[in-house]
Parts: structure tokens; sequence; C-alpha cells
């Protein structure tokens, strides 16, 4: 009845596709007036009176750094979409009404502090805090919901100065700290892999083979919790091109999206 995407602009790619492709009729749609530094007044809630920077296994990087409270990407923003599904009970023929939404939330970071509020001091604390707020407001539970997960390619830029090894150590810590907090408010959770990326000087920070090792590090981590699922696309995008150094051809995501759209 509730489903959370929560990601970098992969992942809104991925929602832009399924909002087309959503198998209940939309009753209210509503999205971040402003969707690199809105994310805090989308949740109504207040900043942080002082933004701390990040530690070194945290992002921002890059314009959240510079500046607080944004977002280093600024192509997606949170998004929400609801619907209210209308169905008689066979033996009283009543008819009562089942209300689901689905909801995207910028979290391009496995670990990042450029969302910090009064009560939360990461961006993933900030997003979980407003997931329960959602379910709590329909009177709903985490059983009710599912939670699709993606980070690290940003990530990436983290450990950019670190060896192989390390970032992936850095990445599955950041990874295993980030699922203990959706357990709480997920009753299942997908983590979407990362995909390959088109490798050039100018982005020398993503390598595939660093790449390669990071999803098997979100793999094991997953592993201790019974109600995860490590959906591996890696492999699925070699049919696809490149449009960038990380984006595909709309098409991907078009049938990324279809496969969501029918478990919905």
């Amino acid at each position: 009845r509730a489903w959370f995407f929560l990601g970098d602009s992969q992942m809104g790619k991925l929602v832009n596709h399924l909002a087309k492709q959503y198998p209940h009729p939309m009753t209210a749609i509503r999205s971040a007036r402003d969707r690199r530094c809105g994310f805090l007044d989308y949740c109504y809630l207040d900043k942080s009176p002082e933004w701390n920077k990040p530690k070194w296994n945290q992002g921002p990087t890059k314009y959240g750094l510079e500046n607080p409270f944004c977002s280093d990407i600024s192509s997606a923003g949170n998004r929400l979409m609801e619907s209210v599904v209308v169905s008689s009970d066979p033996n009283t023929a009543e008819e009562h009404e089942d209300a689901r939404f689905m909801e995207f939330l910028i979290v391009d970071y496995t670990s990042d502090v450029e969302q910090q509020s009064v009560f939360t001091e990461t961006t993933q604390e900030t997003a979980v805090l407003h997931m329960a707020n959602q379910l709590q407001l329909r009177g709903l539970t985490y059983e009710d919901s599912v939670c699709v997960v993606n980070a690290g390619l940003h990530d990436e830029k983290i450990c950019a100065n670190f060896d192989e090894e390390h970032c992936i150590k850095i990445y599955q810590g950041n990874v295993r700290v980030y699922l203990n907090m959706l357990h709480h408010v997920c009753g299942n959770i997908l983590w979407v892999s990362l995909t390959p990326v088109m490798e050039s000087g100018n982005f020398s920070h993503r390598r595939n083979v660093e790449l390669v090792g990071m999803n098997e590090g979100a793999r094991m981590a997953l592993r201790k919790f019974e109600n995860g699922v490590f959906l591996d696309v890696w492999e699925a995008t070699g049919g696809f091109e490149h449009v960038d150094d990380a984006h595909f051809e709309e098409v991907y995501y078009q049938e990324l999206a279809g496969l969501f759209a029918n478990l919905m």
C-alpha cells in the first residue's frame, strides 16, 4: 500500500516512468517546490539551527557542501503520488476505500548530512523520520510498506582518495547503518544494484571494478535482513546505451518501471 523510492537521479528517472505506468488512478500529486534545496520544506520539518559539515565518510561533496540544506544533484526532487482504490467485501457487498501511495525521496548517498533537521543529523535519518510520519498519518505500519533503495555512484566521490578495498569497506559500513534505519519503517527492502558507468577522464572517480565490489558489499550487508532483497540489474543494462557517464537511454528506465508497476 505504501511504496517508497529512495535514491539519486537514476531512481528519479525510474519513478518518472513509473508515474506513467502506475496501476491505480492518482487522486493527488505533490512535489518539492525547490527540487534541490526544498527537501525539508517538503517534509514539513524545520532546519537544524546549525548545519554541521560532513565527516570523512559522508557526503555531500560538491554543491550541497557549499550550500547547506541543498542536494548535490539538481535533476530530481521529492515527489508524492496518492490514489484511492475502492473495493467491496464479497460477504457483505459493502464498499470501502483503500488508500495507496508511492513517494520518491532524494537520497543520493548512503550517508550524508545534506538534510539536517531539528530532530535528525543526516539525510538518511530525515528520510526515515518522514517515512514514519507518512505511514502514521495514513494509519499504516511498516508492514504495509515497500522500500526501493539505491545509492553508491555518488559515494565513490567520498572515497576518491582511497584505494579500492578501503572504498568498498567505507561503502559497506554506510550501507549497514542505512539499512538498520530503514528496517524500522520498511516491511520489505528492495536494494537495486549499482549499474556500470562509462569510464572517462572527466569522471575518473567512477570505476566499474570498484562498483562491482560495492554491489557485493551491499548484497552482503542485506543478508542480515530477512525482509531484504537484492535486485541485481548490472547485466540487464548490457542491451542499453549510455547517454552520459552514468545514465542510460530512457527505454531502460521504462522497462524497469514496468517491473515495479506489475508488483503494485
